[in-house]
């Protein structure tokens, strides 16, 4: 091959050229002739020797070694290298590559090459020149290197990481698990406490005792006769009233029970001065009440809830309105007489709609009658019902049984509603939701309840309808709760 630019002159003469009998030629130009004979023309057989000059780290040079190794914060390093052809070296080309960083060869005329930010790792970077005629040495030069990886990704490191992170795990499985007995302790704590709660009832005198004779005299005589009558018979024992075996029930548990869990205290609208023949009877009857709220004429609503009355009994519509609009259990105790049978079981009953539940079933009943209330309850017969007035107070009696066997329990109540089939099995369901047993349930369907409350043994029976209560109170203590659609 004849490059026209070895060694020859740019510019020739035209038509000056000329080929003898040996086959050489001639050629005029500027400067004289040139001749050559083109069969002696040949390739530079001779293969480049490549060589690396250089090895800088951050511009820097670096001493060159076997294997260099490198931290790893030098990790942007240059290479310089050279081809030892001294013939036409601009004709020179170089091959170079970075084992473990570059796919493939990378084909370049300048005899330098950059990494930047290498990431750890070991490398070998290598570089092959050819001479003027591109003939390649294809035994490249090399240069082995590594970078270290950082403290932080060393194996001893990742080996402490994995302690702390196993570590961590136990830690957050030591702390779940205290914080689950902690949670776990504070509610049985919490049951335990609610279940020690004490069941508190709070009583007006003329409820808890026979005031009748008093009480006539104040309405017909005024306060000032009323209060002397008092105390001129303040030695004299009242005799009990209609709540008074409910009470002395009530207090007779306490014997039974591992501490103290029912207490009754007195709500008065008598004063200090003419409720002292009621603190006289208390003692007198060996009833254990000592405490009590003396308002001179005033309701004692405003007490109960500083007292944390769960049920008020008085005679007193007016009060017990108060109390139940504030959310309290409260029934106003109508006039007659208590259960007088000779029996020690508490027994206490309750109606159902607007007492035990909230009268939502009972305002369609009131509001579109039987026929609609009774297909509301069959559609609704497993969605449980909100709440009544009397629903703590039934689950406070709830928690009492559970101190004792289900079968000798000295509590038992009842549930005498008037509703029948299919209507009850909502109230079964609600009960059931609310996890309180009921120990006795009557579906009359209408029927008088008097008869039923009698041999039930009702100490007290609860009832929303007046209607019901007059009933009732032919044959049983009653309870009138002036809530719902019936007493609007």
């Amino acid at each position: 091959m004849i490059v026209n630019y070895i060694g020859l002159a740019t510019e020739f003469n035209t038509g000056a050229y000329f080929s003898d009998t040996k086959k050489n030629l001639y050629f005029g130009g500027l400067d004289g002739f040139y001749w050559f004979h083109p069969g002696e023309i040949k390739e530079n057989p001779f293969l480049p020797k490549t060589t690396i000059t250089s090895f800088n780290i951050f511009d820097q040079p670096t001493l060159l070694t076997g294997d260099t190794e490198l931290k790893h914060n030098e990790n942007t390093i240059s290479f310089t290298f050279s081809s030892l052809q001294y013939s036409l070296p601009e004709k020179t080309k170089y091959k170079y590559k970075l084992e473990n960083y570059d796919p493939d060869w990378i084909l370049a005329n300048n005899n330098n090459v950059r990494y930047s930010y290498l990431p750890p790792g070991k490398y070998q970077f290598k570089v092959k020149s050819s001479n003027y005629d591109g003939i390649w040495n294809e035994t490249p030069k090399t240069l082995d290197f590594s970078i270290a990886l950082p403290w932080y990704l060393t194996n001893l490191f990742k080996l402490i990481y994995v302690l702390c992170f196993l570590s961590l795990l136990t830690l957050i499985y030591k702390y779940s698990k205290w914080r689950w007995k902690i949670k776990l302790d504070l509610q049985l704590k919490k049951e335990e406490a609610e279940k020690f709660k004490k069941l508190t009832i709070g009583i007006s005198s003329m409820a808890l005792f026979d005031l009748v004779d008093s009480n006539k005299v104040f309405e017909s005589e005024g306060k000032e006769a009323y209060c002397a009558y008092q105390i001129s018979r303040e030695d004299e024992t009242l005799n009990p009233g209609v709540a008074y075996p409910l009470v002395k029930k009530l207090l007779n548990l306490n014997s039974q029970l591992p501490e103290t869990m029912v207490e009754v205290i007195l709500l008065s609208r008598n004063s200090a001065d003419t409720g002292l023949r009621v603190f006289n009877s208390i003692r007198q009857h060996n009833l254990d009440i000592t405490r009590a709220a003396f308002t001179s004429g005033n309701s004692p609503f405003a007490y109960i809830s500083a007292f944390a009355v769960d049920l008020f009994l008085s005679t007193s519509p007016v009060d017990v309105r108060m109390a139940l609009e504030a959310g309290h259990a409260a029934a106003t105790i109508l006039s007659g007489k208590g259960n007088d049978a000779d029996n020690e079981q508490l027994c206490i009953a309750f109606d159902g709609d607007a007492v035990i539940f909230s009268d939502e079933s009972e305002r369609i009943y009131k509001e579109k009658g039987l026929e609609a209330f009774t297909e509301n309850e069959q559609k609704a017969a497993k969605k449980p019902m909100s709440g009544g007035p009397f629903k703590s107070f039934l689950s406070a009696l709830h928690r009492l049984q559970s101190f004792f066997p289900e079968e000798s329990s000295p509590v038992r109540t009842a549930l005498v509603t008037a509703r029948s089939a299919p209507a009850h099995e909502r109230v079964v369901r609600t009960l059931r939701s609310w996890n309180i047993r009921i120990d006795e349930a009557l579906f009359l369907g209408g029927m008088d309840k008097g008869v039923f409350l009698k041999s039930f043994g009702a100490d007290i029976f609860f009832d929303d309808q007046t209607s019901h209560c007059e009933s009732a109170n032919e044959h049983v203590a009653t309870g009138h709760v002036p809530h719902g659609v019936a007493n609007e």
